[in-house]
């Protein structure tokens, strides 16, 4: 499995994608990508903190905006999207839990990808 945080930690989601995508394929792998949502966002010291690891205090939540494209961009890709920890308070949010649904949504319209070796 392969986490994608953010652009200022892990750079550009479609050039990671493609780095791992490339990398799955020469080792004759499947990749499932997961999200890190609660601490994938911009890194600030003002933003809404939320449950986890966080003890330099920089780490803030994916936008509902971030949530749509890094899940479509890598959803779309691998066999798999997952999010890592959960917090209520960030999924209870109505604009995340549209962002969420539409991943959701537009990734359940694609064919099933076995996440077996290829």
């Amino acid at each position: 499995m392969t986490r994608y945080r953010c652009a200022d930690t892990d750079g550009d989601v479609e050039a990671m994608r493609d780095t791992a995508l490339w990398m799955a394929r020469r080792d004759h792998m499947a990749v499932a990508f997961s999200l890190n949502v609660l601490h994938g966002g911009v890194p600030s010291t003002t933003c809404t903190k939320y449950a986890g690891d966080n003890t330099a205090g920089t780490l803030c939540p994916m936008t509902p905006t971030q949530i749509r494209e890094y899940g479509l961009t890598l959803g779309t890709a691998g066999c798999g999207l997952n999010m890592w920890r959960y917090d209520a308070a960030y999924f209870a949010r109505s604009d995340n839990q549209a962002a969420f649904k539409t991943v959701a949504d537009s990734l359940a319209k694609l064919p099933r990808k076995g996440c077996g070796r290829p």
